[in-house]
């Protein structure tokens, strides 16, 4: 018994042991399962990385193209110029923007926070809300990690530093907070793994030199997202550096939002976080997701990033020297041959101004230095308008010059904007507010311009019903400059509809009165809604369709008037743009009323269209002063042409009416 008893002893001992070593085995095999089990392809992950980056340096790209998989591109820091970094993230983490100067200043350190268990605590989330909400949009600080939060996903930050600790914090954790000013966790970027494990989404803090072991850390079927963002203001116009990885292939990052090869927003990549996990986007949310295109290099992104930055810095030396060169043209011309030199040198000048839109997309697309640019403009503009002098009958002249300019627009906005976005009339899309399509300093020139032509094109073409034809293509223009995959301009299709009936009413020697006043404005709800119906069938998603079809509603669209209204307001706060703005409105005034005796030339029957076409254009003028966010830069686009097509046609008074000693009033 005692033999049994041992040997029962011994065979208990070494099952013990066996089952030891076996259960040893299987933990140490299993162990890099359970390591990426969080962050496994069934079980996504999202990491949105910020790191340092000089503005214009783009070396973050290269470093990805470097490690492989990431899709590459640029973004723009928010909405506005000179925004602070702090923007940025907070845009991220509320997947919307909107622009910087509607908002009130930021808190003194709102990047300030307060120890919460393992996380931290937004120390002035209250103010930041408070700000927020002073804004005339729909903007949630937040509403990302609440959202993904809803579908049982949290939000960690990790930081590379001591940064964190105590009671404060790095402002990119503000990127993590949901709509409490609450970051649930926070730990180092060498524990990404585990926090991405709990967490499931990271927001993280880096210096450039650790990419790439972050890019080791992370797997590669989770989205990892890294963005170059400058710590100051200074020399803020340019663009983010953004590299993705986790999407189906390399490539070039673009989005419907900028519908522009190689370039996204900040609110695009907090939908692509949303969108990572399967989750509804949240009606206020501004972006969409990723497109790729093929793979473009580093140094064609650096060029597109150098033009952007430029073109702010260029408009004004380039349109001073314009003028500079206008006014000693018409001068010269006045000292050598007296008063017909000085109307050759008006009827010249005029001219120039109708070739300027065409003569702007030809010289943005050789990419120059400043001074060959500003001397090519004036140069190009120049010589296009003494050829129409010296070889075109003087009626059709401005008619071929605005008709090749608008057809010009018309080709680069069937081709995505691709000249338009990089001239010095483009929307300009460092500042956020608009990639493609018509802004708003090329639509002041457009809008009157197309109405000037349009009334002296159905005169010179003797058209037998010219109220019609007006309507016709002003409907025309309108649609091409509203609809999203064209002109996305709305504010212009108010302002050409409305001018067009103006036009066609007075064509017809009908007396304006309220009647005429609403249908106009009903003409012009029926284009827009042309317009919504024509986006909804293609899919263009522009914001104006978003708005009536989304949750907001004609709510939404409020928001928006208010808020253009509210940033035309702002820009009357600059004392030269005030100056300019009494000007262009003192001159508008008195030509109104001295009407009769500047159209003089024009009483004739047979130009009853071009007059219209006047009316038409200062109609546009003033009616897009007041509902359009820059309505002081369509002002003086369109003060401009009126003033030069007037003195235009005073230059040979004789062409347009046959009374001898016409003379200018």
């Amino acid at each position: 018994m005692d033999i049994v008893a041992s040997l029962s002893l011994s065979l208990i001992k070494l099952c013990v042991v066996l089952s030891a070593i076996a259960v040893s085995a299987s933990s140490v095999g299993t162990a890099p399962a359970a390591a990426s089990e969080g962050n496994s392809h069934d079980d996504p992950g999202a990491v949105v990385a910020f790191i340092p980056n000089r503005p214009g340096d783009l070396k973050l790209l290269d470093e990805a193209r470097s490690l492989g998989g990431f899709a590459i591109g640029l973004a723009s820091p928010s909405i506005g110029r000179d925004v602070p970094a702090v923007q940025t993230y907070l845009d991220l983490g509320q997947g919307a923007s909107v622009n910087y100067t509607l908002y009130g200043p930021l808190p003194t350190n709102p990047a300030q926070f307060m120890r919460f268990g393992r996380g931290i605590k937004s120390a002035t989330f209250a103010a930041l809300k408070k700000r927020a909400e002073d804004v005339p949009a729909t903007i949630r600080p937040g509403l990302l990690a609440s959202t993904l939060k809803r579908s049982g996903i949290k939000v960690a930050y990790a930081y590379s530093s001591d940064a964190v600790n105590g009671a404060r914090g790095t402002p990119q954790a503000l990127a993590a907070m949901d709509r409490g000013g609450v970051v649930r966790e926070v730990g180092r970027v060498s524990e990404i793994r585990s926090l991405l494990q709990r967490n499931r989404t990271v927001i993280a803090w880096l210096p450039a030199d650790q990419v790439k072991t972050l890019s080791g850390l992370v797997a590669e079927d989770d989205l990892l997202v890294l963005i170059g963002v400058p710590q100051s203001t200074e020399n803020r116009n340019h663009m983010l550096p953004v590299a993705v990885r986790g999407l189906s292939s390399d490539g070039t990052l673009s989005s419907a939002t900028t519908r522009t090869k190689g370039l996204i927003t900040i609110p695009d990549i907090a939908a692509n976080i949303i969108d990572r996990f399967a989750i509804d986007k949240p009606d206020v949310f501004q972006g969409a997701k990723f497109e790729l295109d093929p793979a473009e290099s580093v140094d064609t992104l650096e060029e597109l990033d150098g033009r952007l930055s430029v073109i702010e810095a260029r408009r004004l030396p380039a349109l001073a020297i314009l003028i500079g060169a206008a006014l000693l043209m018409v001068s010269l011309l006045f000292i050598v041959l007296g008063r017909r030199g000085l109307w050759l040198g008006i009827r010249i000048a005029a001219l120039a101004l109708f070739w300027l839109p065409l003569v702007l997309l030809l010289v943005a697309a050789m990419n120059l230095s400043a001074g060959w640019e500003y001397a090519l403009n004036v140069c190009v503009a120049l010589v296009l308008s003494i050829v129409s002098v010296l070889l075109l009958p003087v009626r059709v002249a401005p008619i071929v010059a605005i008709g090749v300019s608008l057809a010009a627009i018309v080709i680069d906005l069937t081709l995505g904007s691709q000249l338009i976005q990089v001239s010095l009339l483009g929307p300009n899309p460092v500042f956020g507010a608009r990639f493609f399509g018509i802004g708003n300093e090329l639509a002041g020139l457009l809008a009157a311009s197309f109405l000037l032509g349009a009334g002296l094109t159905v005169d010179v073409a003797g058209t037998k019903n010219r109220s019609l034809a007006i309507l016709i293509m002003g409907g025309v223009f309108a649609f091409i400059l509203g609809w999203t995959h064209l002109g996305a301009d709305v504010g212009g299709v108010v302002v050409v509809v409305m001018g067009s009936v103006v036009a066609a009413v007075l064509i017809a020697e009908k007396k304006l009165s309220g009647r005429w006043v609403l249908l106009a404005v009903a003409a012009a709800a029926l284009v827009l809604a042309v317009v919504v119906a024509a986006d909804l069938i293609t899919g263009g998603g522009s914001h104006l369709t978003e708005q009536l079809t989304g949750s907001s509603g004609v709510g939404g669209v409020g928001l928006t008037i208010t808020r253009r209204l509210e940033l035309a307001y702002r820009s009357l706060t600059d004392p030269v743009v005030l100056i300019l703005t009494v000007v262009a409105f003192a001159l508008l005034a008195v030509g109104f009323k001295q009407r009769k005796a500047l159209l003089q030339p024009l009483k004739d029957h047979r130009w009853a269209g071009t007059r219209a076409g006047i009316a038409a254009a200062l109609v546009a003028t003033v009616v897009g002063f007041f509902i359009n966010d820059s309505g002081p830069i369509l002002l003086f686009g369109g003060a401009a042409e009126i003033v030069l097509f007037i003195g235009y046609i005073w230059a040979t008074p004789n062409q347009w009416n046959q009374e001898k000693g016409l003379r200018a009033p």
